[in-house]
């Protein structure tokens, strides 16, 4: 029975690290080839692991995807909102947040536009769990403005999570237009355009 312990912890431990083999070597290829021509097979080789390995963590390639970019949004915000600076004023906050997305974007831009491009075709269980994590987002960037609010740097009739949803918007306009559209390989030029449009906001 003392036994027992240790060789479960040992198993989670493997399963765990599997995992995120598992997903490192799916953003290496979606990066290199691309999602369409990347194979469930070529993660599995890439992993060095068997297809039936793969196939006990995820039914699909889409699935697959959606797990590595929300394991990327989750490491980013935590990130960022264990690090961001609790005296500087709201807009600072909100553009130190957004630059850690940009600039992990920008850093590896094909497998970031990958992300964009396929993650409106996820559904089911990984649709459900960005869903709550867009939700936790929202909640927590409201809470920055709510104390924003206590400091007088939001007006009193400002509603707190409409500010925070708009922006959440402003900053997927920016990636949309200077990320996606205009092919920006630079972070500073989209958050010099969020501080513009935060600027109309509050």
């Amino acid at each position: 029975m003392n036994e027992a312990k240790p060789i479960g912890k040992r198993r989670e431990r493997q399963k765990a690290e599997t995992y995120e083999l598992i997903l490192e070597s799916a953003r290496v290829l979606f990066e290199k080839q691309g999602f369409k021509k990347t194979t469930i097979r070529a993660v599995a080789i890439h992993a060095e692991i068997g297809l039936g390995t793969l196939y006990k963590h995820f039914d699909n390639k889409i699935s697959l995807l959606a797990a590595a970019l929300h394991n990327d949004l989750v490491r980013l915000f935590e990130e960022a909102m264990e690090s961001v600076p609790v005296d500087a004023q709201i807009k600072d906050q909100l553009i130190y947040v957004a630059g850690f997305n940009y600039r992990y974007y920008t850093s590896r831009p094909r497998l970031s536009r990958e992300y964009i491009g396929q993650i409106l075709f996820v559904e089911g269980e990984w649709a459900d769990k960005i869903d709550r994590f867009e939700q936790m987002y929202i909640e927590k960037i409201t809470d920055l403005v709510k104390t924003a609010k206590t400091k007088g740097e939001i007006k009193s009739d400002k509603d707190c999570r409409l500010v925070a949803l708009c922006f959440k918007a402003d900053y997927f306009f920016v990636l949309m237009d200077l990320f996606i559209n205009k092919k920006s390989s630079d972070p500073e030029e989209m958050l010099l355009l969020l501080r513009q449009l935060i600027d109309q906001t509050i």
